[in-house]
């Protein structure tokens, strides 16, 4: 007898922590997107939306928080992206974990 598909829930659980991470990215001055398969991993990019955002660093922290998510502390976090994006990984238990890239604020 074949087994069961295991279900999919982890990308019902990025959707229901979506919400959540726009309101505390809107309150840090940023737009976020969510982008990928959302399979393995939710992909978001944070781009910074009025003059005076936070910094990446605390717009990370803020989320981590709000998802009551670990930043791992390794050399990798955050990792330097093409076009001076900053990514970090946030760990939100069960396996399932954010790659969040933010966008470099842009001063005139």
């Amino acid at each position: 007898m074949k087994r069961p598909a295991r279900p999919k829930t982890r990308p019902v659980i990025y959707a229901i922590f979506y919400g959540a991470m726009v309101r505390v990215a809107r309150r840090h001055g940023y737009a976020l997107a969510m982008h990928g398969s959302l399979r393995r991993d939710c992909d978001l990019v944070a781009i910074p939306w009025i003059e005076k955002a936070s910094n990446p660093a605390e717009l990370i922290a803020a989320l981590a928080d709000r998802l009551g998510g670990v930043i791992p502390d390794d050399d990798n976090n955050p990792e330097v992206m093409p076009h001076g994006r900053l990514a970090w990984s946030i760990q939100v238990g069960s396996g399932a974990y954010l790659d969040i890239s933010v966008m470099p604020k842009v001063l005139r």
